[in-house]
């Protein structure tokens, strides 16, 4: 079961150390207590847990945590990243995070099952594109695409033959 609550904390978290922003026009966007791979990794962590109720015992989880660290740490380190920039690079991360998340469904026992990841984009662009909020808002946002965009992948269980799939939940 995908766990909303325990993305929407962990995302506040790391709202409130990662993204304030700045007046001075000659600086990032953005500025940071935490590095780029810190925030990278508190992310992943966030997805690993949230995601690791789509289908217990499968590996996706697991297997998308590295890339998606990966690949947000990338973004985040990027200098000065603007807001479009950030957002291109957090949908390509996630989309490979619920990819490997479908992946990893062919090996949940004792039922493989056959995954077929979110479609379409989260919505990052228009979300850090939102005037400055508090973490709590941002964090509400955050959580309720991700999990709303989640929601759309579906799994098939590989035997009986014929089963119907199911929405991710």
């Amino acid at each position: 079961m995908l766990d909303k609550s325990t993305l929407k904390a962990a995302i506040k978290a790391i709202e409130q150390d990662f993204n304030r922003p700045v007046d001075d026009e000659d600086s990032a966007w953005f500025e940071h207590d935490m590095t780029a791979e810190q925030a990278a990794n508190l992310w992943a962590d966030a997805m690993e847990a949230y995601a690791s109720g789509v289908l217990q015992g499968g590996s996706g989880a697991a297997t998308g945590r590295a890339p998606l660290a990966s690949a947000l740490k990338t973004a985040f380190e990027a200098h000065a990243p603007t807001p479009v920039a950030l957002a291109a690079a957090m949908e390509l991360a996630f989309t490979a995070f619920a990819t490997a998340v479908a992946t990893g469904m062919a090996s949940t026992t004792p039922i493989p099952f056959t995954g077929v990841p979110p479609v379409g984009p989260v919505g990052f662009a228009s979300l850090l594109a939102a005037p400055s909020q508090t973490a709590e808002a941002s964090a509400t946002a955050l959580s309720n695409a991700i999990d709303t965009w989640m929601k759309t992948g579906s799994a098939t269980p590989n035997t009986p033959p014929g089963a119907g799939s199911a929405p991710w939940s």
